[in-house]
């Protein structure tokens, strides 16, 4: 079913009335089937929508049970999830879509997301709460992503925190650029969600 589909809803149009990414259901489909099972809706034009999940589940004893271990094979996207449910992350970025991209890939797997517009805003954020992770546009009015770190480095709350750079420029130069600024990896655009989930983890981890 397309509805299932990363990326696919149910109006595509340009001018469609509710945002969002599409990729919720994809990743609740992909959960369910790592479980044993499945899931499905039953939709009527005009009525409503009703979505179901089966998955299977041990019978737990009267005792207490230790959590299962999360599997090295797992997804990152379920791993982040199962770990860092509810942690706090700061996404600069100033085009629209890009912001409405990057925050749903990131509220799907249960992030919690504060977004700065441009640099100079993220720099304030980074100096008033504290994020598991921040995420850093390159290009950006007011202070560029290279200006913003380098000021979050000198006088903030984070100033260990990782600092991913996200960037179209992916020359080993512009890496460089980012490393030297302070910041520890480097995100491609256009993101791909799996490498994005992929260096999530790793720097979350990294963090613990």
């Amino acid at each position: 079913m397309r509805l299932f589909t990363a990326f696919e809803q149910t109006d595509n149009s340009m001018t469609r009335k509710y945002g969002g990414t599409g990729l919720g259901l994809a990743i609740s489909k992909r959960l369910a089937e790592m479980m044993g099972g499945e899931i499905g809706v039953e939709s009527r034009v005009g009525q409503g929508s009703t979505f179901w999940f089966t998955v299977r589940l041990d019978k737990a004893s009267s005792a207490a049970v230790s959590p299962a271990p999360i599997s090295g094979s797992d997804s990152a996207e379920a791993r982040i999830m199962a770990r860092y449910l509810g942690a706090r992350i700061l996404l600069a970025e100033d085009e629209p879509i890009n912001q409405e991209v990057s925050r749903g890939l990131l509220e799907d797997i249960g992030l919690q997301v504060d977004l700065a517009a441009d640099g100079q805003e993220a720099v304030d954020l980074a100096r008033r709460h504290r994020y598991a992770l921040i995420l850093m546009d390159m290009q950006m009015p007011n202070l560029n992503g290279v200006e913003a770190t380098r000021a979050i480095r000198a006088e903030s709350i984070n100033r260990q925190t990782s600092i991913l750079a996200m960037t179209a420029n992916a020359f080993d130069e512009d890496r460089q650029i980012c490393l030297a600024a302070g910041m520890n990896d480097h995100i491609a655009k256009p993101v791909d969600p799996e490498v994005l989930y992929e260096t999530l983890l790793k720097w979350l981890e990294n963090g613990r």
